[in-house]
């Protein structure tokens, strides 16, 4: 049986439970631009791979999941499947490592644009049937 997941904690509005800073360079290569997000368990970043000059997503555990082996092991399965989904809708896998903390790091692409959440809270309701279909069938993908 697995363990349940943590409870999120409220949103993190920057990175100061992380021990990671806007302009940190992660990883030898990833340079932190921004938050993008926090949940129960982890942050994403925006960062900038340092030799490409490309705009990358890097997800990584909070410091207080590092040691716990359920959700190091959770969270490393997540990149491992997100790897295999080729699709033009999800973010892809590029790199996966561990940071010197000890936090494990998964990096994707970074797609700018709203996700569906926001799309879908921005407008209450979906206007006409076409567009609702198009959602529907990108997500089918």
């Amino acid at each position: 049986m697995t363990e349940p997941l943590p409870a999120a904690p409220d949103a993190h509005d920057d990175l100061s439970q992380t021990g990671v800073a806007v302009g940190d360079v992660l990883a030898g290569k990833y340079k932190v631009d921004q938050v993008l997000g926090a949940g129960g368990m982890g942050v994403v970043v925006r960062a900038t791979h340092q030799i490409l000059n490309s705009k990358v997503a890097m997800k990584f555990l909070l410091p207080e999941y590092v040691n716990n082996s359920g959700i190091v092991e959770r969270f490393l399965r997540e990149a491992r499947a997100a790897v295999s989904i080729k699709n033009p809708h999800v973010a892809g896998v590029i790199d996966v490592g561990t940071l010197e903390s000890g936090s494990p790091y998964i990096v994707m692409e970074y797609l700018q644009g709203r996700d569906l959440a926001d799309v879908l809270e921005a407008e209450v309701y979906l206007r006409d049937v076409q567009r609702a279909g198009k959602f529907i069938l990108q997500a089918c993908e």
